[in-house]
């Protein structure tokens, strides 16, 4: 319960922080174009894991959580990249 929360809580503040850095009349178009890519990361990445799933089930059941935590990894050392060279 605690992960969806802090989960949750990111995108909260990635929002928060795009009010203060945009222009009040660009703000809608940040939006709609955070949402539209929000919902498009979730369709492709429901679809390839669903597909990883039922290519690799014969040999290894949990393969396609491997391959999703991989992906979450390459996410944090991309945020760690970013953090560390452009914010600070």
């Amino acid at each position: 319960m605690f992960i969806q929360f802090s989960s949750q809580l990111d995108q909260v503040t990635y929002r928060i922080l795009n009010v203060q850095i945009t222009k009040s009349s660009a703000a809608g178009a940040l939006y709609g174009a955070i949402s539209a890519t929000e919902t498009a990361v979730n369709v492709i990445g429901a679809v390839s894991a669903q597909g990883i799933y039922i290519g690799t089930v014969k040999f290894m059941r949990g393969f396609v959580f491997l391959v999703m935590a991989g992906f979450n990894g390459i996410g944090i050392i991309l945020l760690l990249y970013v953090y560390t060279t452009v914010l600070i």
